[in-house]
C-alpha cells in the first residue's frame, strides 16, 4: 500500500517547468486561432493559462489538452467553437485528477487506520454475558409492566363496579365494553 501511495504522490507532484506547460497550452490553442496575433498578445494569453494551471502535474495538463482536442471533455459547459478559458482548462485538469485523488484519500485512510488488537476472549465472553443479562432484564421489566397494567385495569373495574348502582341504560355499550371481557360475535348480536 505504501508503494501505491508513493506512486500517487509522485504522479500528483506539480510541474515546475513552465516552458513545458506553455508548450502544451500553445499546441492546443493553435487549433483555435483564426488569424494572426502579435507576440505580445500570445504571451499575455499564455501567461493567463500558466497562472490557471500552476501547481498541476504536466501529464494531467497534457491529458486535458488531448480531451479538448478530441472534444471529449469531462467538465460540462465548454463550447467547442471556442478555445477553453483558463479556468475551464484548469477545471478539466482537476476533473481528470479526481479519481487519482480519491485513490490517494482511500490509501491514506487505510494506512492511517488504527489497528486494533485481537480482543481478549474473556472480555468478549463478559460482554456477551452482559448483553444477555441486559436483554433478560428488559424482558422482565416489560412483563412486570404488562402485569401492572392488567392489575390497574382490574382495580379500576372493581372500583367502578363497587360504586353506587347505575340506572339501566345509563352507560352506553362503548363504556361498558371497556370493563367487560371481549364478547364473542354471537353474544354481541344477541345483546342487541
Amino acid at each position: 500500500m505504501a508503494v501505491w501511495r508513493d506512486r500517487i504522490l509522485v504522479a500528483l507532484e506539480p510541474c515546475t517547468d513552465a516552458d513545458m506547460v506553455e508548450a502544451v497550452v500553445g499546441k492546443l490553442l493553435l487549433g483555435f486561432e483564426n488569424g494572426q496575433q502579435n507576440a505580445q498578445a500570445t504571451q499575455a494569453r499564455n501567461e493567463e493559462y500558466l497562472t490557471a494551471l500552476e501547481g498541476l502535474p504536466l501529464w494531467a495538463v497534457m491529458e486535458a489538452s488531448d480531451r479538448f482536442r478530441t472534444g471529449e471533455v469531462l467538465v460540462a459547459g465548454w463550447n467547442k467553437a471556442f478555445r477553453p478559458t483558463p479556468p475551464q482548462f484548469a477545471d478539466e485538469v482537476r476533473e481528470g485528477l479526481a479519481d487519482l485523488r480519491r485513490q490517494q484519500i482511500q490509501i491514506r485512510d487505510i494506512l492511517d487506520a488504527e489497528i486494533l488488537p485481537d480482543p481478549d476472549p474473556e472480555a468478549v465472553e463478559r460482554a456477551r454475558q452482559a448483553a444477555r443479562d441486559a436483554i433478560a432484564g428488559k424482558l422482565m421489566r416489560e412483563q412486570q409492566d404488562q402485569r401492572r397494567a392488567v392489575e390497574s385495569e382490574e382495580v379500576e373495574r372493581d372500583v367502578v363496579l363497587a360504586g353506587p348502582p347505575i340506572k339501566a341504560g345509563a352507560l352506553g355499550a362503548a363504556a361498558l365494553g371497556r370493563f367487560a371481557p371481549n364478547p364473542s360475535p354471537r353474544a354481541a348480536t344477541a345483546a342487541r
